[in-house]
């Protein structure tokens, strides 16, 4: 039981900062203004552990989300396939315990990501991994864990190395500090805790019809360049989050989460598979979740 604590946090650093979280739903207010647009996404997931022979694991995911944008009356683009987008991922990890307390990690997540507007295809398919290592402390109480992934953080798949040194201060405070992603843990009480964290996050996704510009015209021009909105054919989105959450045990193993504070950057851009055509910036905006989870059992020390 004691390998599956340190796979959950292996597990963290590769997809989530949720170690202990096996399965969960969550809507999230990203920000927006009615001079631009708004966001919000509706997220649900089951994670399911599988121990192999000589104490080697997998961990399966499976994910969806759903992102929804309200563009304003005024938005030069006709919006019809722009307002919701979905992925569906599923991730699979393999997790090998080495000597003196490492562990090997590798990930591979394919996902389809899209309006789906018109029939599935090959471009509203992409493919996210990640290979790591971690090392766990035991007389620090602590683990170092990193490596180098293939994401969509950044807004668009590029690799984005990795790493997040975890430490337990007390029974009350622990921590962690990496990229691309902080966390700050203060236990409040048995069933009460609350955190401070600062994120790096991103969405890829494929338009799969066609756009039109409202004026009927078949080109726009951006920042001094013109181009085909037909060449319009991915929507991407990158942003910095801050927030303050705490989380409260509802029932046994049941919590619920609540999160506000700040994306320090958001930028929303419709482009093609290399360039941005046309962007959003939605800087400084309020940001917002709730959620409910289910967590794996506390292990007796």
């Amino acid at each position: 039981m004691k390998k599956i604590a340190i796979i959950f946090l292996v597990l963290s650093s590769l997809q989530s900062f949720a170690q202990s979280e096996l399965a969960g739903v969550s809507y999230s207010f990203l920000g927006g203004n009615k001079d631009a647009l708004d966001i919000n996404r509706s997220q649900a997931w089951l994670t399911i552990p599988t121990k192999l022979k000589n104490n080697n694991f997998l961990l399966h995911k499976i994910s969806y989300q759903q992102l929804n944008f309200s563009f304003p009356d005024t938005n030069i683009f006709k919006v019809d396939g722009l307002e919701k987008f979905h992925e569906f991922k599923y991730g699979i990890t393999y997790i090998k315990p080495l000597k003196n307390q490492w562990l090997f990690t590798v990930n591979a997540q394919p996902t389809i990501a899209s309006n789906l507007r018109s029939s599935l295809s090959f471009d509203d398919f992409n493919f996210t991994g990640a290979i790591g290592a971690t090392k766990k402390f035991k007389s620090q109480k602590s683990s170092l864990t990193f490596g180098l992934s293939y994401s969509n953080r950044l807004g668009k798949p590029a690799p984005l190395p990795y790493f997040l040194y975890i430490k337990t201060i007390n029974t009350k405070f622990d921590y962690a500090i990496g990229f691309p992603i902080s966390k700050f843990n203060y236990n409040l009480s048995a069933k009460t805790h609350v955190h401070l964290q600062f994120a790096l996050d991103g969405y890829y996704g494929n338009i799969s019809s066609p756009l039109k510009l409202k004026n009927g015209s078949e080109e726009f021009s951006y920042e001094g360049k013109t181009y085909l909105i037909k060449d319009i054919n991915k929507m991407s989105i990158s942003m910095n989050t801050m927030a303050l959450g705490i989380s409260h045990k509802i029932h046994n193993n049941w919590y619920l989460n609540l999160k506000t504070g700040y994306i320090a950057s958001n930028k929303v851009s419709l482009r093609d598979k290399s360039e941005e055509l046309f962007s959003y910036d939605l800087n400084n905006n309020f940001y917002a979740s709730i959620g409910i989870v289910l967590k794996r059992n506390k292990q007796k020390k």
